[in-house]
């Protein structure tokens, strides 16, 4: 699933006039890519500009914590990442995972053994973007800076809000495919629906590919045994034919399941029984036929039970972007995500 939250650099001291504006972040819990929109003007270190800053794995988690004015209590090999499930652990414990204002955000890579410590987790009275711009906006420049892997950069650090506003509008703009100004809900919504729709299938597509793989295959034997049977003379028993056919029926089913991405795990679980009760029928075929077939049998024995596993992960997959591609309207999208909108100077 996708989840974003606003830290505010002004630490609530933001005043008209003022450009220390909030940043925007978002972060796939799925595939670990983070993305950091920092928008602050009149930052003085040499990477100060703004940018849309892309990370390709991250671990993210949140606490209320002040783990910089708690330095000592806490050093930095006191941090690491669950390689399991790609948590932030604090002394082995997991970190939240859920952005709550208050709450201070820790952040790392694989293989780092230094944490990032972020301001801390801002609500949407201390929420603040240039002129126009807000959470909807920027969800649509994270989501394209995850689909193309890759940060953009926006402006210098002595820009004006007018023309760092002027910079997020046109690109806006060019993923929506519309001048910024006539952009809608509507629009923003269907943009932020097609992203999802392809971040998840890019999640996918590794699970996909694998049981296309096994489905192969399958396949394989399939034509095998019909070998066996017109060429090679072998007369199979009644109970082997009923699960030849039966076999052939539900690998017909699982490709057409695949092809679609309807009911894949399903389809794949049926097309695993039919495959466990054609390995107990291949036992009665002829020992000679069965030499023949056996190293087929057995790899596609394991093939089919690998792919009801990379089913299960496409089923849980889909499941984490549905409510996101289910919304109705931008406040159910943002809800989901975890966001409110602010107000628009």
């Amino acid at each position: 699933m996708i989840i974003s939250w606003n830290t505010d650099p002004s630490k609530g001291t933001f005043a008209p006039g003022s450009t220390k504006y909030s940043s925007y972040y978002q972060y796939d819990t799925v595939s670990h890519k983070f993305v950091r929109i920092r928008l602050e003007l009149g930052r003085t270190e040499s990477n100060g500009e703004t940018m849309i800053i892309y990370d390709n794995d991250r671990a993210v988690g949140f606490s209320d914590i002040d783990f910089i004015e708690e330095e000592q209590e806490y050093p930095d090999s006191d941090f690491s990442i669950d390689e399991a499930t790609g948590e932030v652990l604090l002394r082995g414990v997991p970190l939240s995972q859920t952005p709550q204002p208050g709450y201070n955000v820790v952040d790392m890579s694989p293989g780092d053994t230094v944490p990032h410590f972020g301001n801390s987790v801002s609500n949407s009275a201390d929420t603040h973007f240039p002129e126009g711009i807000q959470n909807k906006h920027l969800g649509v420049l994270a989501n394209e800076a995850i689909l193309g892997e890759k940060g953009i950069p926006l402006t210098s650090s002595a820009a004006s809000g007018a023309e760092l506003s002027a910079v997020l509008k046109g690109q806006v703009a060019r993923v929506v495919g519309k001048p910024f100004n006539e952009i809608t809900n509507e629009d923003l919504l269907k943009t932020l629906q097609r992203q999802v729709a392809q971040i998840k299938q890019n999640e996918i597509l590794p699970s996909k590919e694998n049981i296309n793989s096994s489905l192969e295959e399958a396949d394989g034997l399939i034509d095998s045994i019909k070998e066996q049977i017109t060429d090679e003379g072998m007369v199979p028993t009644e109970e082997f034919s009923k699960s030849y056919s039966n076999f052939i029926e539900k690998y017909m089913n699982a490709n057409a399941a695949v092809e679609s991405g309807i009911a894949v795990k399903s389809a794949m679980e049926e097309f695993q029984a039919a495959k466990n009760q054609l390995m107990n029928e291949s036992k009665t075929i002829e020992a000679a036929y069965y030499n023949n077939l056996e190293t087929q049998l057995n790899n596609t024995n394991t093939a089919v039970d690998a792919a009801v596993a990379d089913a299960t992960t496409w089923e849980n997959i889909d499941l984490e972007y549905e409510n996101l591609e289910k919304a109705n309207s931008i406040e159910e999208y943002e809800a989901e995500i975890g966001v409110e909108e602010t107000e628009v100077l």
